[in-house]
């Protein structure tokens, strides 16, 4: 599934509510962020002031200039925010909400019911609730499908084969309640793709403590077929015994690394792959690249082990959090609008027109000529 579309009579709102409906969001979510950089105000007169967008609970916003009283926003064209860029290991956002006319909230889709749609921004903002009243449409990031979306929150027996005492843990955790820990030494846990994407990205954030240990390594398994039908991986070995990470590929093309510095804290691999080309990153800075595996991904392993006859020691573990695999995918073709019903818009092409009644991250509650539907953001069947 690709977007799902509300029905247009809830935007039927006043003009000055859809204009300001964008900076309210952006105003709550600025609201829970520390350090917001400066914040300027550009009046349709081109007049320019610096200050702070406020938003009151129960009201409406406004700007605020510095050393002056505060404007209505019926006032203001544009405000532009001074700030820090993204975290690197945020990771792109799944999803969009589309609000109004124009605005646009990118994130985490959390959940929607028939009042509101809930959704946390990127860059570990508060969550926002969003009055379904404003929101046109929630799609998934342009060009991709969700095949793949694991949070860890709960060691999901019928996903992932596991080896050792895998367990989730409150903390460290880069999103949502839990993260996964694999203790040093020999913990695994491998999961056999439902869908085989030729084309697509696979994302994992991990945490590294820092710890250096001999003998000792984690590591992540990407396997992909080979149109020999052989099998062919790209294994990333983010710890413990170098000082920086490895890449290995076993029964598959040698690929160029750049060797990255191991650094303390959340990181996010990237693994963009196709049949001619392969490329690594690690918070945006490039790992390794080379040339495709010809084939589909069939399965993601997650392992430690000890090499040689070392003992690992006490408490060493990995940490990972928030996988995801995409898809990459064209978008459809040409669509019908049916302006008083919600409307689901499937991959294929094809669409659905009824009531939504939810939403969540894995998929939609559709009420359908009077029975209901649960179409999924994923793909369900074999390429």
């Amino acid at each position: 599934m690709n977007a799902i579309r509300l029905a247009s009579i809830g935007l039927v709102l006043p003009a000055v509510l859809v204009t300001s409906w964008p900076l309210r969001c952006a105003a709550q979510a600025a609201a829970g962020v520390a350090g917001r950089g400066t914040e300027t105000a550009e009046t349709a007169e081109g007049r320019r002031f610096s200050g702070r967008i406020e938003f009151v609970p129960g009201g409406v916003p406004r700007f605020r200039p510095d050393g002056a009283e505060p404007i209505s926003l019926d006032q203001v064209a544009e405000v532009e925010i001074d700030g820090p860029g993204p975290d690197p290991s945020a990771g792109p956002p799944p999803f969009q909400v589309q609000l109004g006319l124009s605005g646009r909230i990118s994130g985490r889709l959390l959940a929607m019911d028939d009042r509101t749609v809930r959704i946390e921004p990127s860059g570990g903002r508060t969550a926002l609730n969003i009055d379904r009243g404003g929101v046109s449409a929630v799609v998934q990031r342009p060009g991709e499908v969700q095949l793949l979306s694991e949070g860890f929150e709960t060691l999901d027996v019928d996903r992932w084969s596991q080896g050792g005492a895998p367990e989730p843990v409150a903390q460290p955790r880069i999103a949502g309640e839990r993260a996964m820990r694999l203790p040093a030494g020999g913990t695994s846990l491998s999961t056999t793709l439902k869908v085989t994407p030729n084309s697509g990205r696979v994302e994992i954030a991990y945490h590294d403590d820092g710890s250096r240990a001999a003998g000792q390594r984690w590591y992540v398994d990407l396997t992909f077929r080979k149109p020999t039908s052989d099998l062919a991986t790209v294994r990333v070995i983010p710890g413990w015994s170098e000082e920086t990470l490895a890449v290995e590929t076993p029964g598959g093309p040698a690929l160029n690394v750049q060797p990255l510095a191991r650094k303390a804290g959340w990181h996010r691999l990237f693994v963009r792959f196709d049949a001619e080309r392969t490329a690594l990153s690690v918070d945006g800075d490039e790992l390794a690249h080379g040339h495709g595996f010809g084939g589909p991904l069939v399965e993601i392993r997650l392992a430690t082990e000890t090499v040689g006859a070392t003992q690992p020691p006490a408490g060493l573990a990995a940490v990972v959090d928030d996988l995801r695999v995409v898809r990459f995918a064209a978008p459809s073709g040409r669509f019908e609008v049916e302006p008083g019903q919600d409307e689901v818009r499937l991959i294929s092409g094809d669409q659905w027109f009824g009531k939504i009644e939810g939403a969540d991250p894995n998929g939609v509650r559709l009420r359908l000529d009077g029975r209901e539907a649960r179409p999924s953001w994923a793909i369900k069947k074999k390429e």
